[in-house]
């Protein structure tokens, strides 16, 4: 006769297995609702129904050829102001996810990417002394963890298209190279009329703090602030208050200032006149609006002129059904060229989130994002290109004797508008063996030089570097050598060399 324990451990399992096999007769029957047989229609009933989960979709060769044509401009445009790119696991460990977002349960331990932040972020952290500073693209897919929203264009799963700039530089100096990109890219798509608005989420923060906002219903609050260009005050007023549970007073505080920003709209101090200063010099202040500052810092969308955005086109209305959807996976059927499509790109600063990864120290740094042939000629490749570019900007701009920050960036665009790869250093007042450091490291090839002299005569000194690198070696017999000619001589003299 079994011992007590024994028929204890008997029965515990004889239970489980009665759960067990009551879970599976409910998945049973929610695939397959009980009864169709018994109304001799069990062909149609148990029909395998054929579509993709929910907020997913598939693509057509035709919509595949302009997705690809997409990616290949855009990586044009980055590529021009000297990204890189690396590539992270497409899912990360809960412990990491869980410090930005609540992840999407996939498992006990991981989570899929919620956008591409939050691995390069955690990249940078365990290869800061590699990469102290970095710029780089990444076109990927990730993964929306709320419930999808088709017919506003809010997929489950859709690429994201991200340059990030990251390590420690001069104020503002980034930032207006991140927005002069996405105008570039914008404009290469041709997307003609749309304006870059422009938030700073220390005002945000501010003004709540004056409003009386409670620290834990920050985030929420800034949520519904961010849909002040989609919805009525009042909606966003409501939102606050039933929804989030903030008190009226403290709402109608808040409704007091978009009124009172556009007043002095004009008055711009400290980051943001800098910021404004900048991207006069690269020419698109015709293309950005400084904004009562919303949840996200900087988002572009479609507009009507260079300075007014359009209301984003209205969610088209969904085909009649014929029944109720049998279960929450079933979605109705949109016509998705109606499909209403409001920011088409965003971005911002993002400072403290390498240090949520890293030591104090590393927290410091700042972040605004084939090949063919056999073996043997594969080996040949490797053991030739010992100091391989990881990089294919061209030319870069560097100033001598005094910072010249506005001549390097006004000189970069115009090497970027005529498809030079350029780049410069994120400094007020470089060091010139800095500067060069950052050349040899990189094995740019072209060093386009200007000093004071240099801009009041209207000329450029280039210094042709010598470079080891198999993948690229600049100027030949002129390898080391310098020349000084006119900045108007500049582009074609360097055009000329770099398509041979």
């Amino acid at each position: 006769m079994a011992s007590t324990p024994d028929l204890a451990a008997l029965r515990a399992n004889i239970t489980a297995l009665n759960e067990h096999i009551h879970t599976l007769k409910s998945t049973k029957e929610a695939a397959w609702p009980a009864g169709g047989a018994a109304k001799g229609d069990s062909k149609k009933d148990n029909k395998l129904a054929l579509k993709t989960p929910k907020g997913t979709r598939d693509w057509s060769p035709l919509e595949m050829s302009i997705r690809e044509h997409i990616f290949s401009t855009l990586q044009r445009v980055f590529k021009a102001h000297g990204g890189v790119t690396i590539d992270t696991p497409v899912f990360e460990l809960r412990d990491i996810l869980t410090g930005k977002y609540v992840p999407m349960n996939i498992s006990t331990t991981a989570g899929l990417d919620n956008d591409s932040q939050v691995p390069f972020a955690r990249f940078l952290a365990m290869n800061g002394t590699t990469y102290p500073t970095i710029k780089r693209y990444h076109i990927a897919k990730v993964y929306r963890r709320d419930a999808p929203a088709m017919t506003k264009g809010r997929m489950r799963e859709f690429y994201q298209c991200d340059f990030d700039i990251a390590g420690l530089y001069d104020p503002m100096v980034p930032d207006a190279e991140v927005l002069c990109i996405l105008s570039e890219a914008l404009t290469a798509l041709d997307i003609k009329d749309f304006t870059i608005k422009i938030n700073h989420r220390k005002i945000l923060d501010g003004i709540f703090g004056l409003c009386g906002v409670p620290v834990d219903k920050t985030r929420s609050i800034s949520s519904a602030v961010d849909k002040l260009d989609k919805l009525p005050w009042a909606d966003v007023k409501k939102e606050m208050v039933e929804e989030k549970g903030l008190p009226e007073e403290v709402a109608d505080k808040i409704g007091e200032y978009p009124t009172r920003f556009k007043r002095k709209r004009q008055s711009r101090h400290g980051d943001m006149e800098l910021l404004f200063k900048y991207l006069n010099v690269f020419g698109i202040t015709h293309q950005s609006k400084a904004l009562l500052p919303a949840a996200s810092n900087t988002s572009a969308l479609p507009s009507t002129s260079a300075s007014t955005p359009t209301t984003a086109k209205p969610a088209p209305k969904s085909k009649p059904k014929k029944s109720k959807p049998k279960n929450e996976d079933d979605e109705e059927d949109i016509d998705e060229s109606q499909v209403g499509v409001g920011s088409i790109a965003a971005g911002g600063r993002y400072d403290d989130l390498v240090g949520m990864f890293a030591s104090a120290a590393a927290g410091k740094a700042s972040a605004s994002g084939s090949g063919s042939g056999s073996g043997a000629r594969a080996g040949r490749f490797r053991r030739e290109k010992e100091r391989g570019r990881s990089k294919a900007t061209e030319v870069f701009v560097v100033s001598v004797g005094e910072g010249l920050i506005e001549e390097r960036m006004r000189l970069a665009k115009e090497l970027w508008d005529v498809g030079i790869k350029a780049e410069y250093m994120y400094k007020i007042t470089p060091r010139l063996d800095a500067q060069f450091k950052v050349m040899d490291k990189e094995l740019i090839p072209y060093a386009v030089m200007l000093g004071p002299d240099e801009v009041k005569e209207g000329k450029v000194k280039v210094k042709i570097q010598a470079s080891g690198s198999f993948f690229y070696s600049a100027g030949g017999e002129d390898a080391g050598s310098q020349v000084t000619i006119s900045r108007e001589e500049l582009i074609p003299w360097l055009k000329q060399r770099l398509d041979n």
